[in-house]
């Protein structure tokens, strides 16, 4: 399963050039997928922005060495000034004060999160099909993390149909992994990451190599073909790991049309 929590390199700087500004424009510090952190300055203030890159709020963590730490939005596809620092003059040259920080991000916010405990989802698979549930809530083999503990892996073989159990905007999308095989993969798993009106984040995951038929911003609709399932990453065999979570990465019990309160049980078979 790639974790959505990625932690940053730890930075330490002391910012002295009259040419800042032009090297702050031209060359990110940092550089993800998701996240870009640039400095930027005034004639008399140094600024830290974090710019988001995807259709999905972050929520970015700030560690300060002996100052603690902050969470800021940096909402869906905009820019958020995480350190506001007063520039200093020596001689002919400014800069910043020191700074040694350390930065982590995932998607969601408390902020934007307003769960609907009363929605019921779909099978994220074909109607008319049925198929077995290898793992539940809880499961002993890797459903026994606060980002997994609720998640779901329906038998799907390799390349059948993965279809959407919640309407919303697609806001990340996964697909150019190609290998199978332990923990050593757990990062390199292929999936379409769906936010919902609620704020809350569908992850399809394990799907095969160039599986995905949707494009980060696309809005789809509830049953809507996303793409096709496989074993990319870490999985034992071709299914698809199915989880809805919150801020923080944290996991949500969600229930099914037909099923309300009910856990879906490993070794059954469930039809849509």
């Amino acid at each position: 399963m790639r974790p959505h929590l990625l932690f940053l390199l730890c930075f330490y700087f002391l910012l002295f050039s009259e040419g800042f500004a032009q090297k702050a424009k031209d060359s990110p510090l940092a550089f993800e997928d998701d996240l870009e952190l640039k400095w930027r300055d005034t004639e008399d203030t140094a600024f830290l922005v974090a710019k988001n890159k995807i259709f999905a709020p972050l929520e970015v963590i700030l560690t300060i060495k002996g100052k603690g730490t902050e969470s800021f939005l940096v909402p869906a596809n905009g820019e958020t000034v995480l350190v506001k620092q007063p520039k200093f003059i020596t001689g002919r040259k400014s800069g910043t004060i020191k700074l040694d920080y350390q930065i982590g991000y995932h998607m969601g916010h408390p902020d934007v999160i307003n769960i609907d405990e009363d929605y019921l989802y779909e099978f994220p698979f074909a109607e008319g099909k049925s198929y077995l549930i290898g793992q539940t809530w809880g499961g002993k083999a890797t459903h026994n993390t606060s980002e997994s503990y609720h998640a779901i892996d329906f038998q799907l073989d390799e390349g059948e149909a993965i279809h959407a159990a919640r309407e919303g905007m697609v806001v990340k999308v996964i697909d150019w992994f190609s290998k199978q095989g332990g923990p050593e993969l757990s990062a390199a798993a292929n999936e379409v990451v769906i936010l919902h009106a609620d704020g809350t984040l569908a992850s399809y995951v394990h799907l095969q190599y160039q599986g995905a038929v949707v494009s980060p911003g696309d809005k789809v609709e509830k049953g809507q073909l996303l793409g096709y399932s496989g074993a990319t990453g870490y999985a034992t065999g071709p299914h698809l790991h199915f989880v809805v979570r919150r801020d923080k990465n944290q996991s949500i019990p969600i229930f099914f049309n037909g099923h309300e309160g009910q856990i879906l049980q490993k070794g059954e078979f469930y039809t849509h």
